[in-house]
């Protein structure tokens, strides 16, 4: 596994699956329902565990929780994939197909439950 550094923590990523520059061939998520919020994007193929991933809330400098448990929208970019409830693809799992934008408040997945995800393509657009 590579290293990925973020801030202050560091996460372990699955090769071809890292941090990136939001765009519409991300994977992104969203710490509010509908769209808005903070934002962390992936692009690559590969599995993620939210909690190797620092969020900066309200704009702190400091580490002070995890994207595990804290988002509530995604956007799937230009991968098909799995979301899980629990870390290591673990709990309950929804899939998502291309350019899919939802709410995490229906299927498997509920508002702040998401703690892991797979992405399936190394798609760049």
């Amino acid at each position: 596994m590579s290293r990925v550094k973020t801030a202050a923590k560091t996460g372990l990523v699955q090769p071809h699956t890292y941090i990136t520059g939001c765009s519409t061939s991300a994977f992104e998520l969203y710490d509010s329902p509908g769209w808005g919020g903070n934002t962390i994007c992936f692009i690559g193929s590969g599995f993620v565990n939210l909690t190797d991933y620092c969020a900066h809330w309200f704009g702190n400098a400091y580490c002070t929780n995890s994207w595990n448990d804290n988002a509530a929208s995604f956007w799937s970019g230009c991968s098909t994939g799995t979301m899980y409830s629990d870390i290591n693809g673990g709990g309950g799992s929804q899939r998502f197909d291309i350019y899919e934008k939802g709410n995490f408040s229906y299927g498997n997945i509920q508002n702040y439950s998401l703690s892991s995800l797979k992405l399936d393509s190394n798609c760049t657009n």
